[in-house]
Order: C-alpha cells, then structure tokens, then sequence
C-alpha cells in the first residue's frame, strides 16, 4: 500500500518530504504529532470540533439516530473487548502516552470542579439510581458489604466522620456542660473521629484511665435503634457504655442521677487510654 508523500507533521516548517508505505508508521507519526502539540492548540482544536459536531447534530437527527441504532445492533463480543483491553494497557505502558491522556483528563476534572449540578439533572441521577437499585436488587446487598467492610477500616471511618461532623452539636454541648458539673475534667468529647472501636465512634470517653464510654442518641437519627447492641460492640473491647437520650436532657435531675448510678459501676479493668491519632 502506497501512502503518498506527507510533511513530518512535527516539523514547525514544511521539511523533505516522506515516503511513508506502512500504514502503522502513518498512525505512529499522528500520534506524536498530538503529544507534540500543546494544550491550547489542542483545547482550540478540541472546542472547533465540538462546535462542528453539535451544528452537525443539529441538521442531522436522522443520521445520529440511525448511527445509535447501528452501533446499538453491533455490541462487542467477549473475544473482542478482551483485544481492545489488552491494547488500552500496552498503551498506557508508554509514558509519553500516559502523561498525555493524564493531562487531558486532568483539564476536563478541573472545568467539571466546583460547577454544581441543576435541580433538575440531580433529580435525573436520583431517579436513575432508584430505578437502577430496583433493578439490581443483588447491587443493594455488594454496596452495603462493601460499606461495612470499609468502616471496619479506622483510617475510612474517621475521615467520613471528620467530614461530616468536627464539633459537637446542641444536645452535646449541653452534655458536655452536665459531665463538666457532676465530673469535671474526667470526661472528653470523641464523637468527632479521635477515638474509634471497631469502626463506631462514640461521642465521650473517660480521660483517667477507665474503660467507660457515652454515647448521645439523638430522638430523630436513633429512632428504632436498639441501645444494646452498641453496648454489646464497646463490650468486645472491654469497655462499658452508657446511653443517654436526647429527650432524657431535659431532665437535668433525672439525668444527673442516672450518670451517678450508669458510671459508679466497678471497672473491671484499669488501663492507660489509647487514642487514635489524628
């Protein structure tokens, strides 16, 4: 196969030209050619072609939906999306490539960072998850595994935690008062990730050396959840916890003497405290 004569066209002046008869050679010299190229020449390149496809698209429906229906009836086989995995790795074993695509991908995360999404499209994607969940009823019970294996990691748990809360809230600082009166200095405030067990975290935990914690439920988030099994997962750890209720804040006499009762039980063991750092 004969190719013609073609300028190099890495060249910034049209140099000798080339006798170029293998076909391969053709796309090698395009391909350097475009990691050659600059990241503003591509991106002029890139939004010229994206203005002609959209004009294109435009005065053509019918062509985009006969094109959909023809790669729709053309699905891959195993056999060949096995080739074309094996041809994607071998490429992004050569660097000059990886570092390329990196780039691009790299301006396109950038131009999507900090442009929120419409209502609209949000409602779209949740739409689409439920009607995807239905579907895949077995999708349910992979991501709820995969969740309960991750907060079983310490390092995962306390980075969701840290992001979603970092500073007590009414009820704790209201608790946190109470514990200062009745205990003062004997209690610190660990709901924010310092101190995990097991992936919980609960929100205080005794500073002299006693295995003794607090948990805060909340009315509304804890509604329907049983005390006892948190109670029984700080016991794996030898440590014993006392649950107090929102509502039971407003009792401050009730409350202070169910802290007197829960937290003067004899300790078993006596240990220095272990807090995991930050």
């Amino acid at each position: 196969m004969k190719c013609g004569k073609y300028h190099h066209p890495t060249r910034t002046k049209p140099g000798k030209p080339l006798n170029i008869t293998n076909p391969k050679e053709w796309s090698e010299i395009h391909r350097r050619a475009e990691l050659n190229m600059s990241l503003e020449k591509r991106n002029i390149r890139s939004n010229k072609l994206s203005i002609k496809r959209k004009s294109f698209i435009a005065n053509h429906p019918e062509e985009i939906e006969r094109l959909c229906k023809l790669l729709a009836s053309q699905a891959r086989s195993e056999t060949r999306r096995k080739k074309i995995g094996i041809y994607k790795r071998e490429q992004w074993k050569d660097s000059s490539y990886a570092s390329h695509m990196v780039g691009m991908l790299g301006v396109v995360w950038q131009s999507k960072r900090g442009v929120p999404l419409s209502t609209e499209r949000k409602e779209e994607c949740r739409k689409a998850r439920i009607e995807y969940l239905k579907s895949h009823p077995q999708a349910i019970n992979a991501i709820s595994m995969a969740k309960k294996k991750n907060w079983q990691d310490d390092r995962y748990a306390r980075r969701i935690i840290q992001a979603w809360r970092n500073s007590p809230n009414k009820a704790e600082k209201k608790l946190i008062g109470l514990l200062d009166e009745v205990y003062p200095n004997e209690w610190e405030y660990v709901g924010n990730g310092k101190f995990l067990l097991g992936g919980k975290c609960p929100d205080f935990l005794k500073v002299n050396g006693e295995k003794k914690l607090i948990e805060l439920f909340g009315d509304y988030w804890h509604a329907g959840e049983d005390p006892q099994e948190k109670i029984a997962h700080y016991k794996q750890y030898d440590y014993s916890c006392l649950v107090i209720w929102e509502h039971e804040l407003e009792d401050i006499v009730g409350l202070k003497r169910k802290l007197v009762e829960g937290l003067s039980k004899p300790q078993t063991s006596m240990v220095k405290k272990e807090v995991v750092a930050l």
